[in-house]
């Protein structure tokens, strides 16, 4: 018995120093400012298919086969990563503040996260980030809707280029978006409520549904 468990524990030893390190990845995003306090107030919902709710790390070998890393994988789940990217990225730059769910009348973004993913073109790899948007105002009705699709060609074929690619796709969508909802706000909003990088006019690349 005793020289059974100790050849357990021998093999549980020379497992366990066998294995990899588990190594963390993670989104670096700036944003500036702090939270504004005098805007209408935003509520953030991100869905996502079950294995971007979790926090895998995703390769796409063909458009018909999904790999997950077996020793690295993301801080957060990516579906909660890019909501905090864009809680952030909204909250910091305004108009809206952070008291949304105390509000009976707050606005409503809603992600639906498909792609977050390293995937190979050509011999090339890269980061290909995609997600559904929808805007919608304090009464209900869907001010924006449209799709955001992103691909970054990578440094290297390996995570740390994965999530530097990822962060500027995501960095850039989320201008996408804030440029989408600048003038929708614009004739909601007095504009000086309005930081000046929502004030701008440029016609969107998300096309807005009927107000």
């Amino acid at each position: 018995m005793r020289a059974t468990l100790t050849a357990c524990l021998l093999l549980f030893a020379i497992a366990s120093c066998s294995m990899p390190e588990t190594r963390i990845y993670s989104l670096y995003i700036p944003t500036e400012g702090g939270a504004s306090t005098d805007g209408p107030p935003l509520v953030i919902r991100v869905s996502s298919p079950r294995h971007l709710s979790q926090p895998y790390i995703v390769y796409r070998s063909s458009p018909y086969r999904l790999e997950l890393a077996r020793y690295s994988r993301w801080q957060a789940s990516p579906a909660r990563m890019v909501e905090e990217a864009f809680r952030e990225a909204l909250l910091s730059a305004g108009p809206f503040n952070d008291a949304a769910e105390a509000s009976p009348e707050p606005y409503t973004l809603r992600i639906e996260l498909r792609r977050f993913e390293m995937l190979d073109s050509g011999g090339q790899a890269l980061g290909r980030l995609v997600f559904d948007v929808g805007f919608d105002s304090p009464e209900g009705r869907r001010l924006y809707s449209g799709r955001v699709s992103r691909e970054v060609r990578l440094k290297k074929r390996d995570f740390l280029s994965l999530a530097e690619g990822l962060s500027t796709a995501l960095a850039g969508g989320i201008e996408e978006v804030k440029e989408a909802i600048a003038p929708l706000l614009q004739t909601r909003l007095p504009k000086a409520t309005l930081p000046s990088r929502m004030n701008r006019t440029e016609s969107p690349s998300i096309t807005p549904t009927s107000r």
